[in-house]
């Protein structure tokens, strides 16, 4: 899939960009309540649809000039476009539309079920519980979150695998991958070993509930079909921290399964 352009946009989609520029949207018509905010968005709910999010860019992430706006609608186009390439099976939550009003970006999207793999200001009880929660998980839905990961690779995007609470998490639903992005080389399917575990998170206690629920989420994910070395992903980093934690246990077997 080719990589996506930096400069200007191609010249059959000037009009899908003007349109975008003067969507006429009456923000105030559309956001609700604040759910949240990440690194460089803030989420909202969306007023009469509660399977909706809008996402708007914090202020100050960039500066706004025409031409940073112009290239954040192309990226963000870009990703819907190809969003909609996706077997509607595939659960991730897709954008619906983008657009500026005064000056601001936004992105209208699907709301993803559950909570996210990962609370910035979790504490250790709640670390735990996740962990113990994902390990409860059916592996069925493991297999769908490896194929689904797949399939969002092969429309050439993919997931930022820094990021756990990137995946969301339904006992009922399973997961659903959001804020994908256009890689700027080949996408790359990443093993979601990280995001499921999250070794570095500071509320992080390596005990031996934590160790048993770890050892059982991986072994699901092989059975799956996940290969953690051999893809994408943080899994000997997460290990040696793991370990410089002590919360590994010492039995050569158990390592093993780790």
């Amino acid at each position: 899939m080719p990589e996506t352009g930096r400069g200007s946009l191609p010249s059959q989609r000037e009009s899908d960009f003007k349109r975008m520029m003067h969507s006429g949207k009456q923000i105030e018509e559309l956001r609700g309540d604040p759910i949240g905010a990440g690194g460089s968005s803030r989420a909202f709910e969306v007023k009469g649809h509660p399977d909706q999010v809008l996402l708007h860019l914090a202020t100050g992430f960039f500066q706004k000039t025409p031409e940073n706006i112009k290239q954040t609608l192309e990226e963000g186009g870009e990703v819907r476009r190809r969003m909609l390439m996706l077997p509607e099976n595939v659960q991730v939550a897709r954008i619906i539309e983008v657009f500026v009003e005064d000056g601001e970006y936004y992105e209208l999207q699907e709301r993803a079920a559950g909570k996210p793999l990962h609370e910035r200001k979790e504490k250790t009880e709640e670390w735990l519980h996740r962990l113990q929660l994902l390990a409860q998980a059916p592996l069925e839905q493991y297999q769908k979150l490896i194929e689904d990961g797949r399939a969002i690779s092969e429309v050439g995007l993919q997931m930022d695998p820094s990021k756990p609470d990137n995946i969301f998490y339904d006992p009922e639903k399973g997961f659903t991958y959001i804020d994908l992005v256009v890689p700027t080389k080949e996408a790359k399917t990443y093993s979601p070993v990280v995001q499921l575990i999250y070794g570095y998170s500071r509320a992080a206690s390596f005990t031996d509930e934590a160790n048993e629920a770890i050892r059982t989420i991986i072994k699901k994910l092989r059975e799956a079909g996940d290969v953690p070395e051999s893809v994408g992903s943080s899994f000997s980093a997460i290990q040696t921290w793991m370990k410089q934690k002590k919360g590994t246990p010492e039995e050569k077997e158990d390592e093993d399964n780790l």
